[in-house]
């Protein structure tokens, strides 16, 4: 399709999510480069969501007059109308899978895939509880999807039922009063240029922790300020992200 638009020559806008990540040398890969160079810098105009994304287009060789930005945000005003109304509640919501008004919880939403990595929640979550942290952390782990299986597993393994809370698929009329009673969002994503849960939690006054793929990240996430971007796979088996 885009090669009969640029022989045709009719206008392209397109519109991608890819941002920049450790390239392979291999010849295959240096071939893609090249075509997607060749295509790309064909096009009338580029939209980009994020500084990441916009630098995966660059290092394409689009030039900055291609460029528009569109940002990939959530229903900001709905959010905030809704931290307005369940933040003074946080207790009575926290309450209700036993969660103490002085404890931690960090939170992630999303579709429960291997990409995720909430597979690592347990094993952050026994290391904290091992370490005797004077707040008791807890996690909120809502969505559903093919890991939920997995991710049960190990809270089984790790003996974390207790504060590892696996809330299931909530729809967004009632996502809020989770976030209102939530301190932190996770992001532990290996791959996720553009997470909207990011944008959600945002709303909330949240922490945030995000992996360094996560592309939004680099916008959203102020290290020092929001929260730190963190190594892939670090809370899996090294130091916890959390705390």
């Amino acid at each position: 399709m885009a090669l009969w638009c640029i022989t045709t020559k009719t206008p392209v806008i397109y519109r991608g999510e890819a941002i920049p990540l450790p390239e392979s040398r291999s010849l295959p890969a240096r071939l893609r480069r090249a075509v997607d160079r060749a295509i790309l810098t064909r096009f009338d105009s580029v939209l980009y969501s994020c500084t990441r994304n916009r630098a995966f287009f660059e290092s394409r060789g689009v030039r900055r007059e291609q460029l528009g930005l569109v940002p990939c945000a959530v229903d900001n005003d709905f959010y905030r109308e809704e931290y307005a109304e369940w933040r003074p509640r946080r207790a009575e919501v926290r309450a209700e899978v036993g969660v103490g008004t002085d404890d931690v919880v960090a939170t992630f939403v999303g579709r429960l895939l291997d990409i995720k990595r909430v597979h690592e929640i347990p094993e952050i979550a026994r290391r904290l509880r091992d370490a005797k942290p004077k707040r008791a952390v807890h996690f909120f782990v809502i969505g559903d999807g093919p890991e939920r299986q997995r991710i049960e597993q190990r809270i089984a393994e790790c003996d974390v039922a207790d504060c590892v809370h696996m809330l299931g698929y909530v729809s967004q009329p009632d996502l809020g009063r989770w976030l209102a009673a939530s301190d932190v969002g996770l992001i532990l994503s290996s791959q996720d240029n553009s997470p909207k849960a990011l944008n959600e939690m945002m709303n909330f006054g949240m922490a945030l922790i995000a992996t360094e793929v996560a592309g939004a990240a680099f916008d959203g996430v102020g290290e020092g300020v929001d929260g730190p971007d963190v190594p892939v796979g670090g809370g899996g088996a090294g130091g916890s992200p959390v705390g």
